[in-house]
Order: structure tokens, then sequence, then C-alpha cells
């Protein structure tokens, strides 16, 4: 089974020995609301949300939106500026496992 959003975001949480009430008010969201992420599927926070609880919890922004089945703004930016390109690529490279994406990212960014 896969991890969610919520289950990743509790899990780390504990692990830290933070409790929610603190690690709500750290994050400016509600214990309540944090509660409910935590507990029901499909509740998502907002991109900006997100980001300061993947810093709290030292979790990589991308991964943590992805557990939340969202795309970072300036990902959605890239794709609207080049949908055709970008759409071709992605379903050419569908197929990469983690070496060749680790293999590709380290030669653009030389």
């Amino acid at each position: 089974m896969t991890e969610t959003f919520g289950e990743r975001v509790r899990g780390k949480r504990i692990s830290k020995g933070i409790s929610l009430r603190k690690f709500a008010k750290i994050t400016s969201v509600s214990p309540t609301y944090m509660s409910f992420i935590e507990k029901k599927h499909g509740v998502i926070p907002t991109e900006e949300d997100i980001f300061k609880i993947a810093d709290l919890l030292d979790e990589n922004r991308d991964e943590l939106l992805a557990l939340g089945r969202k795309i970072s703004s300036d990902i959605q930016k890239i794709i609207l500026k080049h949908p055709k390109e970008i759409s071709q690529f992605l379903r050419l490279a569908q197929s990469f496992d983690r070496d060749k994406w680790i293999s590709l990212t380290k030669e653009n960014n030389t």
C-alpha cells in the first residue's frame, strides 16, 4: 500500500517528537485542520502550507507535493510555456529508472 500525504506528515512529525499542537502553531495551520490532514485521506493543504510542512520536517518539497498529487507552481509554468514538448519528453521518459533520472539531471547541472 502506498503511503498517503497525511501518513507521511504524521510519521515524520512523530519521529521528530513534535506534538500536533506545536506543529500546527509553527506551520500556522490550526490543530484541527492539521489533524484532519493527517487522518483523512484526500485532504491536502495549499502549496504554501506544504512547503512550510516540508521545510519543518526536512522533507523534499516536490516529493511531498507529489504525495498530495500536486505539482509545484514553478513546474506548472514551465509545462504551460512548452506543453507539447514537455508532454512528449515525459511520455518518452516514463520508463526511466531512478538512476537514469539522476544521470540526466547531473548532466544538465554541470
